[in-house]
């Protein structure tokens, strides 16, 4: 029983994890085959090609390997650039190579995240060309094509096996997470009317992350499917189309529940109260009754729901108009009523669309056409965190030299692969002091492994068959780690380094005080690689936080001093929710996560209100256009400072004080409201309901304890 528990992990491994591993055992043996049958000159690139291009779908590994391909390229081509230009000028050989591998990783943290890695991947391929080079300049050009087209043969052995054997579609999975995320937003609806926000707090607040952290695999997925088939990669527009109208629907049922929360702490009886309540559970009984069923079948009984409840609530909306037209004062309850009203009705109208898109998504032959398609997602970017990952492979670097100048070692260029790779490769891993136990874990089991392969199994095998089959247990095992996101860096470091270890040429050298000056080489490189990720800038929770905190913050001054244009409001939105979905991945790491999530909800939906203020603020009279505005404008300073980390706590005093301000501002609209005319005051109470929302949110960031 006790080595059954310590085998779960293996036993309970899904079928798509034995896919992959099978795929990748096949793709070592028919690189290991080619090796020998055609002698290539350089076999340990082609399988770490392979085992990096092994991923878990067909688009996804179409993806790694066109990264994998042009990295490499451009990395040969500025490596032959040094040795012709400066082989014989070391001081400004390893200048250029700093500046470049530097240049590289800042780049990989800016750029558009799918080719980040090919960023990344041409810095550090400099150090297995340029470097391995140097002290024979002559035979960089030998040793680039070498890497090419050894680079070339992995990519291409794991593309046709991943496409032939067994392949695991991203278009059939995008399929699926599309209907999975309708699913998702669905049964948040349902909570949101069940009133779960008072109830259930921590339920509630779980599947909210969950619908905005689906959506945005969502539009990864897509980008895996549109590489499966390029002719028609535009089909998956309408997954884009997807994602940002789910993320709208989520964005207003968020809102929208605490609305109907107050609601139903209130006793007043109007009929619209009780109507919108009666519609929003109507459609919530009727989404119960459709659980497990198909996307067709989900899309044929819920679009009909829908465009009923649609009408119906534009009725209600219709009676609301003529009930405020006949009404000079209205209290908090029909304030509230009318900007619920607003909410569902924008959170239907989003739902609606986003099951056209996904009914298309399912279609052998979809409409190409997307309307009212908005720009691409935006992504947070790190702007000082991209200068200071850029600057550990310099001090890694710079580490590696002083000890090759000191030692002399005669396997200097080997040594100094490594601090090039690792603070390169893994610049934005959250978990350094993880990854190094995982990194030096895997490379002494690797080296440990092929050490035992190499000078005791090896010597009594005869033929490829067997000389293979001794290696599939450890392709296996390692391949499972891979599969296992918390165990990929151990899994992939065991499989690479034993393979280098091996060495599966026709002449094998059995040299072993050779083997182990590579191996303490090769370790002794990492270490000083995982060293600069651990203590030069060590990447870690609070600084990924701190970047969001001071970007957003910034963005809402921008907005409160309307310098930001309607046409950037997407655009901010996007970029808010992949800060959500960044920081909720935090929550369970450290205590502060909560807290950290709750201040980026509570900015997201202050920038969201006021935007949609200034998209109806044609509505009010110009003095109090200019009022509000002038209010607003006097907070963009103090959220500059709080974004720098200055005057923190005078800004809690600062928010309440805007807090009192606007409570007042809010007393003119309603001292205004008997001297609207009757079709404006529906406008004007929509505006002034938004607005209501504003001394709340005020009030909870300045409770916010970053400490």
């Amino acid at each position: 029983m006790v080595l059954k528990g310590k085998l779960d992990w293996l036993l309970q491994a899904p079928v798509e994890n034995w896919i992959r591993v099978l795929q990748i055992v096949l793709g070592m043996g028919l690189i290991e085959w080619f090796s020998f049958r055609f002698n290539l000159a350089s076999p340990g690139t082609a399988l770490v090609a392979c085992i990096i291009v092994a991923q878990p779908l067909v688009g996804m590994i179409y993806a790694k390997a066109a990264n994998r391909v042009l990295g490499t390229l451009f990395g040969c081509l500025f490596s032959l650039f040094l040795l012709m230009a400066f082989g014989q000028a070391p001081i400004v050989f390893f200048g250029l190579l700093v500046l470049w591998v530097c240049v590289m990783t800042w780049l990989g943290n800016r750029i558009w995240r799918p080719l980040e890695y090919m960023t990344r991947l041409s810095g550090y391929t400099v150090a297995m060309v340029a470097v391995a080079a140097l002290a024979a300049p002559d035979n960089g050009f030998i040793l680039a094509v070498h890497r090419m087209t050894d680079t070339l043969v992995g990519v291409l052995v794991m593309t046709v096996i991943s496409t032939v054997v067994v392949p695991l579609s991203a278009r059939e999975l995008l399929r699926r997470k599309a209907w999975q995320s309708v699913n998702d937003v669905l049964a948040f609806l349902r909570q949101v009317v069940g009133g779960l926000v008072v109830t259930d707090i921590a339920t509630y607040r779980k599947a909210h992350v969950q619908c905005i952290s689906g959506s945005f695999d969502l539009e990864r997925m897509r980008l895996d499917a549109s590489l499966e088939n390029l002719s028609r990669g535009h089909v998956f527009q309408h997954a884009t189309a997807l994602v940002q109208n789910l993320l709208r629907t989520v964005s207003r049922l968020h809102v929208m529940a605490h609305q109907l929360a107050h609601l139903d702490q209130a006793n007043t009886a109007i009929p619209i109260k009780s109507e919108l309540m009666l519609s929003l559970q109507y459609c919530v009984e009727q989404l119960e009754t459709l659980d497990n069923t198909s996307p067709d079948q989900l899309e044929a009984t819920l679009a009909p729901l829908l465009t009923q409840q649609l009408e119906h609530l534009a009725l209600l909306e219709t009676q609301l108009g003529d009930l405020l037209a006949d009404t000079d004062t209205p209290d908090a309850v029909l304030w509230r009523i009318t900007l619920a009203l607003y909410l569902a009705i924008g959170s239907l109208e989003s739902l609606q669309s986003s099951l056209r898109h996904m009914q298309q998504l399912h279609r052998e032959r979809p409409d190409l056409t997307v309307e009212n398609e908005k720009p691409r997602l935006a992504f947070h970017v790190f702007h000082r965190l991209s200068l200071l990952r850029a600057l550990r492979p310099a001090v890694a670097i710079g580490s590696g030299l002083l000890i090759w100048y000191w030692t002399a070692w005669p396997q200097g260029a080997k040594l100094m692969m490594m601090p090039i790779v690792m603070p390169t490769l893994f610049a934005a891993h959250p978990f350094p002091a993880q990854l190094f136990r995982q990194s030096i874990a895997g490379i002494v089991l690797g080296i440990g492994l092929g050490y035992l392969m190499l000078f005791h199994v090896m010597p009594l095998i005869d033929g490829f068959p067997l000389f293979f089959l001794a290696q599939v247990p450890v392709i296996v095992i390692a391949g499972l780690l891979i599969c296992n996101r918390a165990t990929l860096g151990l899994g992939m470091v065991l499989l690479i380094n034993f393979f280098l270890a091996v060495q599966p040429v026709n002449m094998a050298v059995y040299d072993f005080p050779a083997f182990v000056n590579q191996a303490l080489a090769t370790l002794t490189g990492s270490i000083l690689g995982c060293l600069s990720l651990v203590l030069v800038f060590p990447e870690s929770p609070r600084r990924i936080v701190r970047s969001i905190h001071r970007q957003m913050l910034e963005e809402l001054a921008g907005i409160c001093e309307n310098k930001a244009s309607l046409e950037e409001q997407w655009r901010f939105e996007s970029r808010m929710y992949d800060r959500l979905n960044q920081v909720q991945q935090w929550i369970h790491v450290t205590p502060r996560g909560l807290n950290d999530a709750k201040l980026v909800i509570q900015v997201f939906y202050l920038g969201e209100l006021l935007y949609r203020f200034r998209q109806r603020q044609h509505v009010l009279p110009a003095p109090l256009q200019r009022d509000v505005s002038g209010f607003l404008a006097s907070l963009a300073p103090g959220f500059r400072q709080w974004a720098k980390g200055q005057g923190r706590e005078g800004m809690a005093g600062q928010l309440r004080l805007a807090k009192q301000q606007m409570l007042g501002l809010l007393e003119d609209f309603r001292a205004l409201y008997p001297f609207m005319a009757g079709e404006n005051r529906l406008c004007l109470l929509r505006t002034t309901a938004q607005l209501e929302l504003i001394p709340g949110l005020l009030e909870r960031m300045a409770s916010y304890d970053e400490h």
